[in-house]
Formats: C-alpha cells, structure tokens, sequence
C-alpha cells in the first residue's frame, strides 16, 4: 500500500467531474481557449489540450 510520502495522489471519484466543471468554467469566460470551430457558421471557443484527449 503506498502512502502520502511515497509521492502518490489520491483521486476522489469525482476528480473527474470537478476537471471538466472547472475545464467549462475556463471555456466560458474564454480563458485559455486556443482553438475555434466552425460549425454551420456557427463558432466554439476550445482547449486544444481537451480536443487532443478525445482522440
């Protein structure tokens, strides 16, 4: 069993949820978005980080 001191992070089950949460917030006030698509002329602000992790 590891512990603290061995250098491991814990995550809780939602460390997940609280990423994209926090992912979106950032999205929304266009922090850090670097990418626009276009879709039916219609524009999306995105993190090219968060693009690359759906391949």
């Amino acid at each position: 069993m590891s512990s603290a001191a061995d250098g491991c992070i814990k995550f809780t089950r939602h460390a997940g949820d609280d990423a994209l949460f926090n992912f979106n917030r950032l999205r929304s006030r266009n922090i850090l978005t670097d990418v626009t698509i276009v879709v039916g002329g219609q524009q999306f602000r995105a993190h090219k980080t968060v693009l690359m992790a759906c391949r």
